[in-house]
């Protein structure tokens, strides 16, 4: 088993890629969910990255340029491209550090881990997990129907609890320093793909015996604003 502090292959992290966003966060916590960009848009900006379905119908991730869904029923699927996102933010992923972490306990511990390894608190980091993960807890939304459609915070009792324990997968996610709060999600947030893409969901909690983690620096942000009537107001 390899030591979870010391288990670590550096490269010199350079900042050459940038992340593209589409949607505020704020706005959509607030209930902006119905989308504008199709999937098929989405995979024009990055290979790596997550999101939501229109109208928060489960959650989504992309991997190696492939985009796929996560329903509130549990099912896992690849989008269509013309599936419809009010909120997403994706990368080209090209990993400069790796580390390898053994005995994780939650998603608090990884996560501390992570942090420390992140040399710049104020950068934005795009991070891949991969491994056998004894817990996987993750959750997707069923889809909102009725306008008007009320905050997020409101739609708690719509999220979905699933179980993806003892499989293999990858994680995705973004390290989004505190300066974008509001327009991201500040810290780590990641969404989970089983190996055998039957699963996955937002990240919730977790244990694994050892991970694998990427990490890339991302040099630069570049947001595009929902044009909606909603948004407008």
């Amino acid at each position: 088993m390899t030591n979870p502090a010391e288990a670590t292959e550096n490269k010199a992290i350079s900042t050459g890629t940038h992340v593209f966003q589409y949607g505020i966060a704020n706005a959509f916590i607030q209930g902006i969910y119905e989308g504008q960009l199709s999937v098929k848009e989405v995979k024009q900006q990055g290979d790596f990255g997550l999101g939501a379905p229109n109208l928060i119908d489960g959650e989504l991730i992309m991997i190696e340029g492939k985009v796929f869904q996560t329903n509130a029923h549990g099912e896992t699927f690849e989008a269509p491209d013309s599936l419809k996102t009010p909120f997403v933010f994706v990368t080209a992923f090209k990993p400069e550090a790796i580390h390898y972490f053994s005995d994780i306990e939650t998603i608090g511990d990884l996560f501390t881990r992570i942090e420390g390894c992140l040399s710049n608190k104020n950068s934005i980091y795009a991070i891949r997990i991969t491994g056998k993960f004894m817990k996987m807890g993750t959750r997707a939304f069923s889809p909102v129907t009725q306008k008007p459609y009320k905050p997020l915070s409101q739609l708690l009792g719509q999220q979905h609890f699933l179980n993806c324990d003892q499989t293999n997968g990858t994680m995705i996610g973004f390290y989004m320093p505190g300066y974008l709060s509001g327009i991201n999600i500040v810290g780590m947030h990641f969404h989970y793909l089983s190996a055998d893409l039957k699963k996955g969901g937002h990240v919730l909690d977790l244990s694994s015996d050892e991970v694998k983690v990427e990490i890339a620096a991302i040099a630069g942000f570049q947001l595009t604003v929902p044009q909606t009537a909603d948004f407008k107001k």
